[in-house]
């Protein structure tokens, strides 16, 4: 890995299911002697990725049996909760190099073997990673410019009939980013959801990282919608 972490060990409760979950706490004492301060997003769990992947456990039909895509997969709960639900075929994607690594020790530790790919938004064809019957994300609009990204990964992996779902606590980004699916020709529909329970020590220390913790999250349905002229 690029960096050295300090790491906090979480046990996610997902009904009747369980995931551990490695997650960054800090830098290690070497890297913030060198001025490394914040942590790369994906390094740690976040709320919104709980969310989703508590959707999926409350309705496994949603990837049962079917090839399932994460963007910004970070350390890859949802990608892993998605193939111990029976996915045909799980691939978690993110873009930071320290991700790789990070995610196959979570999914070594949980049993599964999802394939990791590399995949930065801004330099890679959104359509190289080919189509997917689902296509999921957890709060990774940050940034301005991630609602073009995402909204055009999401057009170029949409399997014709097929579903994402997006997780998002409410980012500032939230509405711009819904004009873009509306731009790409896709129908989307809003749900909202809070985050289960925890009685973990580990996860409650990452959650004390995050303020969106506590926030009704969007779960967003995502599909293509044939009637509607995709704008440019």
């Amino acid at each position: 890995m690029a960096f050295s972490y300090e790491w906090l060990e979480c046990r996610v409760a997902l009904g009747a299911q369980t995931v551990a979950i490695r997650s960054a706490a800090t830098f290690s004492t070497e890297d913030r002697a060198r001025g490394r301060e914040a942590l790369p997003f994906g390094s740690v769990l976040w709320p919104a990725a709980i969310v989703l992947a508590d959707r999926l456990c409350k309705s496994p039909e949603l990837v049962a049996k079917k090839r399932v895509l994460e963007l910004g997969a970070g350390l890859g709960l949802v990608a892993i909760v998605a193939d111990q639900l029976g996915a045909k075929e799980v691939v978690a994607s993110d873009g930071h190099s320290d991700m790789p690594e990070m995610y196959a020790h979570n999914a070594e530790k949980n049993g599964v073997t999802p394939r990791y790919v590399h995949y930065d938004w801004s330099t890679t064809p959104p359509e190289a990673l080919g189509t997917f019957d689902v296509v999921l994300a957890s709060d990774v609009l940050y940034e301005l410019n991630a609602c073009t990204l995402l909204a055009d990964a999401i057009a170029r992996t949409l399997a014709p009939d097929g579903v994402a779902i997006i997780s998002d606590p409410g980012r500032p980004h939230w509405p711009r980013f819904l004009k873009k699916i509306e731009a790409r020709g896709l129908a989307h529909q809003d749900q909202r959801a809070h985050l289960p329970p925890s009685n973990d020590p580990g996860l409650d220390r990452v959650l004390q990282m995050h303020p969106t913790a506590k926030r009704n999250h969007h779960l967003l349905t995502v599909t293509r919608a044939p009637s509607v002229d995709a704008k440019p």
